[in-house]
């Protein structure tokens, strides 16, 4: 039976230690003859600290994690026998982002990386009221600490979690393999009673945020991974749903239902807010309206002409621009690029 819904410790937000999840992230460099003392001291860390009883911080974890990428060109780390290119992470997430609802984009983010990857296969298991996301595909040789089972099981579990712009809780985590619950374990960061000894390695959450609608746009998921890439900082959702996360739902139901983009006075009466109020709300979580409509009408304007074949006539008028001309403007600002290149 799966335990109850369960957020992760707070104090793991900002103090986790990352040592035994560097530690066991390195044998992916030592498998390819790589000096790990110099990848560590380029990272910020001592080495010393690693093999004693150091703190790791999340800035460092990222920060190696990025450096390992391009001696190594894989997105596994060397942890597996066949790479898998970089890039290909990025392109799971900005593909599924063209759904509709958080079901829609985990199966076909499970799908894609199906098709690219050989070593490890991803999936979703049906269980009535409950979905488990499940890992498949050991490799104690390369990756004797069981690494990416952590790493993916933590990572798919907050990319999804900020698709709809909150904290899924979880239910139970499930681990294929015998060692003692640690708290330095990436997957203590998800459910600090994980289960060792399982059948399976899996994430087992309610069905019901299946049906939340995606809130994210490729936009922001590109500044995410620049912000990680440049400051080693990712910042995800926390439990409480934001003031911009309801604005990008009311926008994006509108244009997905064919109605008309709702004004900022309609949007602050909907939220029961003053214009005055929901300004300072969007100011104080970094963003605005027209920023958050920009994103959402160059979403859907991507996808309307990337996958959906619309011609550039048909979609200006469904975002509603008063003629082509206009919306071909606004989307060369939004991404620097012609709508015709999206049709290609």
């Amino acid at each position: 039976m799966h335990a109850t819904e369960q957020d992760p410790p707070l104090e793991l937000q900002a103090e986790f230690n990352y040592r035994m999840a560097v530690s066991r992230l390195l044998a992916g460099a030592i498998n390819h003859g790589l000096d790990t003392n110099a990848l560590l001291c380029d990272a910020g860390m001592n080495p010393a600290a690693i093999e004693g009883d150091g703190d790791v911080s999340r800035s460092q974890y990222i920060n190696l994690l990025t450096s390992l990428l391009p001696p190594l060109q894989d997105e596994f780390f060397g942890l597996r026998e066949h790479p898998v290119k970089p890039g290909v992470t990025s392109m799971m997430v900005e593909i599924a982002l063209g759904n509709d609802t958080l079901g829609a984009a985990m199966t076909q983010s499970l799908r894609f990386m199906r098709l690219v990857c050989d070593d490890m296969r991803m999936s979703l298991s049906d269980e009535g009221d409950d979905i488990a996301l499940v890992l498949a595909g050991l490799d104690s040789q390369r990756d004797p600490g069981h690494f990416l089972v952590d790493y993916w099981l933590n990572y798919l579990h907050r990319v999804f979690s900020w698709m709809i712009d909150q904290l899924i809780p979880v239910k139970a985590v499930e681990l294929a393999f015998s060692e003692n619950v640690n708290p330095e374990r990436l997957v203590y960061q998800l459910r600090g009673d994980w289960q060792s000894g399982c059948k399976r390695n899996a994430v087992v959450f309610s069905r019901k945020y299946l049906s939340l609608p995606i809130l994210r746009s490729r936009n922001e998921w590109l500044a995410l991974r620049q912000t990680a890439i440049q400051s080693g900082v990712v910042h995800w959702p926390d439990e409480q749903v934001q003031v911009s996360s309801k604005v990008r739902s009311l926008v994006f139901n509108a244009l997905r239902q064919g109605e008309a983009i709702p004004s900022l006075n309609t949007v602050a009466q909907h939220l029961h807010l003053t214009t005055a109020t929901l300004h300072r709300h969007l100011n104080s979580e970094g963003t605005s309206f027209q920023r958050i409509l920009n994103d959402v009408r160059c979403d859907t304007a991507i996808d309307k002409l990337r996958f959906q074949k619309m011609s550039v006539a048909e979609v200006a008028e469904q975002l509603g621009f008063a003629e082509p001309r206009s919306f071909s403007r606004a989307f060369k600002q939004w991404t620097g690029a012609s709508p015709s290149d999206y049709q290609s």
